[in-house]
This record gives structure tokens, sequence and C-alpha cells, in this order.
């Protein structure tokens, strides 16, 4: 046996080091090499000599996101491999701390003037430059090393280009490819408005057929229900295709979307009215959309009643609902109708109804929600013990960070005081 004394151990520490150092070496420099320039002339003149563009990355000492791109990211191998040979690369903080070393205090007056240049409003923003300092392209926010690098060779691409394509959209006549191309560079760099605006005007250029790609579909849905209404090109394109996108995407998307968009109209439509006539918002709506009025005006008059908590009336429009479109009704929906009801009403004959809905849909499942929602109404009836046993059940299937408040819950029913309203 060896005996280590404090001198031995310590030229054995020091071997140690020495022999890994290589190893320590090269996983602190397997990733990006952020220049240490101190300030933005230098770092054109090194791009110009070197014959390279330029990366920034425009973080915060707050930033979330920024801090895991730095982590998860930029320390990746393939990652370093391919930047540090395109690119001079800029770790930009644009704000300032008490901790800043002397190279980041250098860069206070730059990172301001970029800021401000490049309207960098969001974090991460990053931004690339070619050889002479010129803006190329952009985009925000948190990446995939995959999703990264495809944004980082868009910085090459000209019909990928941020600015190549805002430079071809806002002159001459663009086509139905670049209009989309454009859309989807400005969502990446988090111009949203810009983005709807070019959606709209794709809409307007591009054929059926053009519309009608997988990828077209999945990237402007969220553009026609947030800055559309059901008087707008998006809406009819997907009303008169719904069920060849349905067929071509895999799952209901138009459907929900149409459904979503006329959903509400119905609610503008019930704001809107001083006095309101059900029959009359309902025959309007049917003229207009014969296949979902219904079912949608049925839904928002449950949502109305919910609203003015009569609980009769919201009872009773559920089961309308239930027995007319039974198969339209997603279980998340009837759920909500269920906690929404447990939650709002003590009335015990409102809770029998909603210990009879939920009773059909928690038996023989493992489902936390289920479980609390029953462990609620059965408190509320009156039936403790039962009630404890199925908020023990919500506890042992929890999740563990969710398991304290419920244990909390569990006493208060133990104590018989008054529980929380969810």
């Amino acid at each position: 046996m060896i005996l280590f004394n404090k001198t031995y151990k310590m030229k054995f520490l020091k071997f140690l080091i020495w022999m890994m150092f290589p190893c320590f070496l090269h996983a602190q420099n397997q990733g990006i090499n952020f220049t240490t320039n101190s300030d933005w002339i230098a770092v054109l003149a090194q791009a110009k000599k070197e014959n390279k563009y330029i990366f920034v990355d425009c973080n915060t000492t707050w930033c979330l996101p920024c801090q895991k791109m730095a982590k998860e990211v930029f320390t990746l191998k393939e990652v370093g491999d391919f930047m540090n040979e395109k690119f001079i690369n800029v770790y930009l903080q644009i704000d300032s701390s008490k901790n800043d070393s002397g190279n980041q205090k250098s860069w206070y007056r730059d990172a301001a003037n970029l800021k401000r240049i490049h309207s960098v409003m969001n974090y991460p923003t990053f931004l690339y430059f070619d050889q002479d300092g010129k803006l190329v392209h952009r985009n925000v926010g948190f990446l995939d090393p995959q999703a990264f690098l495809q944004q980082v060779r868009f910085a090459f691409d000209q019909n990928n280009q941020y600015v190549s394509l805002m430079d071809r959209v806002n002159s001459g006549n663009p086509s139905p490819e670049i209009l989309l191309s454009a859309a989807m560079a400005a969502q990446n760099a988090y111009e949203l408005k810009r983005a709807a605006n070019l959606v709209t005007r794709y809409f307007n250029s591009a054929s059926d057929k053009q519309l009608m790609d997988k990828n077209s579909i999945q990237f402007v849905k969220f553009y026609i229900e947030s800055n559309q209404t059901t008087a707008d090109p998006g809406f009819k394109f997907y009303q008169r295709n719904a069920s060849k996108i349905d067929s071509i995407v895999g799952y209901p998307v138009a459907s929900d979307l149409i459904k979503k968009m006329i959903s509400q109209e119905i609610s503008a439509t019930v704001k809107e009215s001083i006095t309101i006539n059900w029959n009359t918002i309902y025959k309007m709506m049917n003229a207009k959309y014969p296949m979902f009025a219904d079912e949608l005006v049925l839904k928002e008059k449950i949502g109305y009643f919910s609203n003015k908590k009569e609980w009769g009336n919201f009872i009773k429009h559920v089961e309308l609902l239930k027995y007319a479109h039974g198969n339209a009704l997603k279980s998340d929906e009837f759920n909500n109708y269920i906690f929404t009801l447990a939650n709002g009403t003590n009335l015990k004959q409102h809770l029998q109804t909603a210990l009879k809905w939920n009773s059909s849909e928690v038996l023989n499942k493992e489902d936390v929600f289920k479980s609390i929602i029953q462990a609620t109404i059965l408190y509320k009836i009156g039936k403790k013990n039962e009630a404890i046993s199925w908020q023990k059940k919500a506890i042992k299937i929890a999740e563990s960070p969710n398991k304290p408040a419920l244990v909390e819950v569990l006493k208060i029913m133990q104590e018989n005081k008054k529980i929380p309203v969810y």
C-alpha cells in the first residue's frame, strides 16, 4: 500500500493536471472562438484581411436563452468548426454590469451603436455581416445546433439571406416563392408584423398548387389565425380546401383553424350586441357556415353562461352539445367544462352532474387532472373519505414538482377546511 503524504499528494496532483491539460484545452477550444478585439473597427479590419464574414451574438447578462445558446450550442465542435472557419465571431454584451471585464467595457459604445443601427430589441439577436461590414442576415432566439447552423448557412445564400430577401420584396414584383421565403426570414428575425404582411401578399399572388404545399400550409397557419379574419383570403382558402389540406398535413389543421376563426367571429358578434338574441346570431352564422354554426354557437353559449355563472343553463347546453356533437367534442374541451362546473358552483345538484360527467372520464384511467377534479367534487358534496382517496391517487401518479401542492390540499381535506379554487 502506498501512503500519500502531503508533499507527494501535491506532486501527484500537479502531474495529473499537466497530463490532462491538453484535454482541458481541447474542451475549451472545440466550440466557437470569440474575438478578443476591443472594438468594431478592429473586427472589420480583421474580417477584411482574412476574407471572413462577421457573426455577432447580441446578448445580455439577464437573458436565459442567451445563456442556453452559450452553454449548449456555441460549445459544440461541429458548431465551432464551421463558425471559426467562416467568421470572425463577436460575443457582444448589450447591457453592462459591475463585473464586466476591461474588454467588455471597451465594447460599450460599439454595442450601443450596433443595437441602435440594427434595431436590436430581442435577445439573443444574431447579426451576420459580409467582409465589408454590410449586414446580410439576422435571426432571433434560441435554436438547436442544426437549426442554428442552417441559419448561419443562410447568411451565404442570397435566396435565404434576410437583407437580400427584404430588398427583393420591396422592389419590383416578387414571386410567391420569394414572398414566402421573406415571410419565413421575417419570422426568424421576430418581425411578426412584417411576416404577417408578407403572408397576406403571398396569399394574394400564389396559385392553389403553391398554397397547398405542406411547408406553406404549416407556416402560414399561424399568421392566418392571428392576423386575419373570416373575411380575409387565408381563411377562405382554408375553408374551400379543408379536406385536401387536412389530408396533406395528416391531421385536421384546416378544420380546427376554420372552427377557431368562426368562433372568434361569433364571440365578437356577441360582445358587440347590446341585447343578445341567440336565435338571430344562430341564423346569421348558419347562413354563412351551415356546417359549423350549430356546434360553435352552442359552445359560445356555454362560455357565456359560464361567465355569467348561470350553471343550470351551462349544464343544459353542455348536455345539448354532447348529444348533438359528441364526436366533435374533444376530451380536453369536455374536461374543461367539468373543471369549470366543479370549481364554479357549490350547489349539490350541479356538483352531482359534474361528478357524473367526470366519473365517465376518470374510471380506470391514470390521469392526475381527472383524479384531482374527482377529489374536489366528492369533497364539496360531503364525501370526504372518497375525496381523500382520490386526492392520494392524484399525488401518487403526479410528477414530483406538482406533488407538494397536492399534499397541501390533502391536508386541508383531512382537516375539514375549505379547499382552494384551482
